[in-house]
């Protein structure tokens, strides 16, 4: 008897242990965090209320945002291949001052370092090189970072475009790449030619470059038989070939921002002049810019004026429901603001707002979050806790009295608001 009741306590403590085990490495919820570790910026007073469906509850939600976000990731993507080498050899001996340069600007900042040349097939590149590494995820150890820098070595190239599509697509396609949730995310790009695709010139009204025969304008970079960037299996004509302008809009959806040092390029068309405009254009498309590196010797200042150029604007600030599920619970107006540009003493923007209990909701304590979020960076937030009542009477009206609620929710959508 005393030897099965051993058995029991051994086997209790086994199966606690593996459900201990099993929580410890399940993903933490984002709403589990503290407000530190969400890069919270402001904790703002909760939204209470006892409500039937149907019924609303309004509030305000203030925020104060700072001239520079508080947490930020910065991933130095740099080409490597052989015309970069002036530009390898700059960021190799200022990599720590540059990351000091970017720690005035965002308290909070990490760094990862990704490398990109081209397909080692003929006649994309050669058989040394790669056409996306990343040499270092997002990270707080900046003698990692300087490691990862000083192991870059320019490679010999191919032809004129390189692998840009395919280093940007894994900027958020590689979860190793390791963005923190909460944090502005830039991707930061350091190039000298253009990407493999079917048409730079897509969107250009009057494109700066024509291939010279060319009378429809179209510019295709890349190779036969589709021109695209060959993807992961380094397969041109596969399914999964990249497109450059796609790309550029997944990274927007992703939020993260693009910008781009465009360095002199070896070969004279399109000139220097001509791609930074091509780089502003495509940068444009995810919120960042370009500019241009005329001297090696002027990166880190080139570095530092465009990131902070970059993070004094938000494109789009607006309220979100942690979890998604209760956006449809809440009515702000304006519903967004942006562009923004904020001042050197930061600026505060207020959103007034309701939260409507569905019909269809049943008795019951809801709790969620609302966030300030502006380009994924999170600058405050308040707690809500709802309790619907269970004696509330049938409603009089059904799901169509939302109708004046939404549309006044989205009649403001796209509004630009500065300070």
């Amino acid at each position: 008897m005393l030897y099965r009741t051993r058995w029991r306590k051994a086997l209790w403590w086994i199966a606690a242990a593996l459900v201990l085990t099993t929580l410890a490495l399940a993903p933490v919820s984002n709403a589990l965090l503290s407000p530190v570790e969400r890069g919270v910026y402001q904790l703002l007073p909760p939204i209470e209320g006892e409500l039937c469906p149907g019924e609303i509850l309004p509030f305000d939600f203030t925020i104060t945002i700072p001239a520079t976000p508080v947490r930020g990731d910065i991933v130095f993507a740099v080409d490597t291949t052989g015309s970069m080498g002036g530009v390898i050899r700059a960021a190799q001996e200022n990599a720590l001052a540059i990351m000091e340069q970017l720690n005035e600007l965002i308290p909070d900042v990490q760094f990862g370092v990704i490398d990109v040349e081209d397909y080692p097939i003929d006649p994309y590149g050669q058989a040394v090189n790669v056409a996306y590494r990343l040499r270092q995820s997002v990270t707080d150890d900046r003698e990692a970072v300087r490691a990862a820098i000083d192991e870059m070595v320019a490679n010999a190239g191919g032809d004129l475009p390189e692998a840009y599509t395919r280093a940007f697509y894994e900027a958020f396609a590689d979860p190793d790449v390791g963005w923190r949730p909460g944090a502005r995310h830039l991707l930061l790009f350091f190039g000298d030619s253009v990407p493999h695709d079917d048409n730079l010139n897509a969107g250009f009204e009057r494109p700066p470059y024509v291939p010279p025969g060319r009378t429809d304008g179209i510019w295709n970079s890349g190779h036969p038989p589709r021109y695209l960037d060959p993807g992961r299996d380094g397969i041109p004509g596969t399914d999964d070939d990249l497109d450059f302008q796609a790309v550029l809009q997944s990274l927007a959806e992703n939020e993260i921002t693009l910008l781009v040092v465009v360095t002199s390029s070896t070969f004279p068309e399109p000139d220097q002049r001509e791609l930074v405009v091509y780089w502003n254009y495509w940068a444009g498309i995810t919120g960042g810019r370009a500019v241009p590196l005329w001297n090696a010797g002027d990166l880190p200042q080139v570095i530092r004026d465009l990131v902070q150029g970059t993070v004094t604007r938000i494109n789009r600030l607006a309220i979100e429901a942690d979890p998604e599920r209760f956006d449809a619970w809440v009515f702000t107006e304006p519903p967004e603001m942006g562009p923004i540009l904020i001042p050197p003493a930061g600026h505060v923007f207020p959103f007034f707002g309701r939260v409507v209990v569905p019909f269809d909701t049943p008795p019951g304590t809801y709790r969620f979050m609302l966030r300030a979020v502006g380009d994924g960076h999170i600058y405050g937030e308040k707690p809500v806790t709802i309790v619907v009542r269970d004696d509330c009477e049938p409603p009089l009206f059904s799901r169509w009295y939302y109708l004046p609620l939404v549309a006044r929710n989205y009649a403001g959508v796209g509004a630009r608001q500065e300070p």
